[in-house]
């Protein structure tokens, strides 16, 4: 029995980076972004029970996105973050394409995700990753704007109705700001990192004049 608590403890403990500052800060921001939509996950299964109308497809939609973010996880507990960031933004990025395509295109609100996953490459990847997904998104949109346009076939199996588009909405907006808190947290502590390194030279400059 304690075995198996150790083993438990083991997997949902988080990997330590003691002499990687940078990479430490990045797991916390992955550990901090599978919380967030592990909590996502858990809204969009209830609102398929309640609200959604073609269930199945919508359980099918929110296991693919689980199915990467556990990948995403286990990287992540092997230490590979920069591979469990990539598998968790690409991941996302299929489900979330695939999502907003057979839910009306870029009529659909479910577009909105699109700005979470931006937000989301910023902060486990950085500037170029920002750029690249934005571009990538963008010509996803385009391309769906092109197919509907010129094509006669209607590909739309989600249903929007107000309410589901409200969830959605709402859901990611939820995403947004969660991201928008763990980047501003970590500006914060970066300041305050900064401010006692400035106080503690200041000090030692001090002593220093009072010696001499």
């Amino acid at each position: 029995k304690t075995g198996m608590m150790v083993s438990a403890k083991k997997i949902f403990s988080i990997p330590k980076f003691p002499d990687d500052r940078e990479t430490a800060r990045k797991a916390a921001i992955l550990t901090s972004l599978l919380l967030f939509l592990a909590i996502v996950l858990i809204l969009s299964i209830a609102a398929t029970i309640f609200i959604f109308s073609r269930k199945v497809e919508s359980l099918m939609v929110v296991g693919f996105a689980a199915g990467f973010s556990l990948a995403a996880y286990w990287l992540l507990l092997l230490k590979k973050v920069k591979a469990a960031s990539l598998m968790l933004l690409s991941g996302i990025w299929v489900v979330i394409t695939g999502l907003i395509f057979t839910a009306g295109g870029m009529q659909s609100i479910d577009a909105v995700y699109y700005a979470a996953i931006v937000v989301m490459a910023g902060l486990l990847l950085g500037t170029k990753a920002t750029v690249v997904f934005g571009v990538l998104c963008g010509l996803s949109g385009m391309a769906m704007v092109v197919i509907s346009t010129y094509s006669a076939v209607r590909f739309q199996i989600f249903p929007v109705p107000p309410w589901a588009g409200w969830l959605n909405m709402c859901l990611g907006l939820f995403l947004i700001i969660s991201l928008m808190n763990i980047a501003l947290k970590r500006l914060g502590g970066a300041l305050a990192a900064v401010n006692i390194e400035l106080e503690e030279r200041l000090r030692a400059e001090n002593a220093l004049r009072e010696s001499e």
